[in-house]
C-alpha cells in the first residue's frame, strides 16, 4: 500500500549525515521540502512482567494496526505535554509529564501524506495512574515484549523497535 511506501530518517541517521549533535539543523529539515507536523508516541512498559502495552487503531491514519499511543502536539503544547494527553485520551492511563522519559525522535516521510511526521517517542515504566480502557480510538492489549506481533504494526517498527525495547 501506498502509507508502506515511506521513508524513516532517524535522528542518529541525520546526524551521521551531517547534522550537528542534538538533532536535526534547518538546513537538514529544509531538504525533506515538505511542512512538518510534531507527532508523539508512547510506550508503556511493565518491567516486572516482560510486557508493553499497545492499541490497536480502531479509524483513521493506521487504522488496524498495533502502535504505542500518541498523536498531534496541539498549539501551546510541549512535545511531551501532547504525550501525556493522548496517553489518558486513547487508553484511559494518567501520567504527568515529568513521568515521561523521552527515548528518541523519528521522521517519517509519506508519498501519501503532506507533512513529514517529527515523531517524539517516549515511555514510562511505572507511576501511571488507573488502568487501560478501550476508546473510541483504540483499544490496548498487552503483549510479551520478547515476541512483538511485528507483522499487525508499521512495517518500519521491525527496524527499531526492537532495538527500543
Amino acid at each position: 500500500s501506498k502509507q508502506r511506501r515511506g521513508r524513516t530518517h532517524s535522528i542518529q541517521q541525520q546526524m551521521a549525515a551531517g547534522a550537528p549533535e542534538g538533532g536535526c539543523d534547518a538546513s537538514s529539515v529544509r531538504r525533506l521540502e515538505k511542512p512538518i507536523s510534531v507527532l508523539t508516541l508512547v510506550y508503556v512498559r511493565s518491567p516486572e512482567t516482560g510486557r508493553v502495552l499497545l492499541g490497536m487503531k480502531k479509524r483513521g491514519f493506521g487504522e488496524g494496526k498495533l502502535n504505542g499511543f500518541g498523536g498531534k502536539v496541539e498549539a501551546g503544547e510541549t512535545p511531551v505535554e501532547g504525550a501525556a494527553r493522548e496517553l489518558c485520551e486513547e487508553s484511559g492511563l494518567e501520567v504527568g509529564p515529568d513521568q515521561l522519559r523521552l527515548c528518541g525522535r523519528l521522521l517519517y516521510e509519506y508519498d501519501s501524506r503532506p507533512k513529514v511526521m517529527e515523531v517524539h517517542v517516549f515511555d514510562i515504566r511505572e507511576g501511571w495512574q488507573g488502568q487501560p480502557v478501550e476508546t473510541e480510538e483504540m483499544r490496548p492489549v498487552w503483549m510479551p515484549e520478547a515476541s512483538l506481533p511485528l507483522a499487525d504494526m508499521w512495517a518500519d517498527d521491525e527496524y527499531w523497535l526492537p532495538q527500543y525495547l
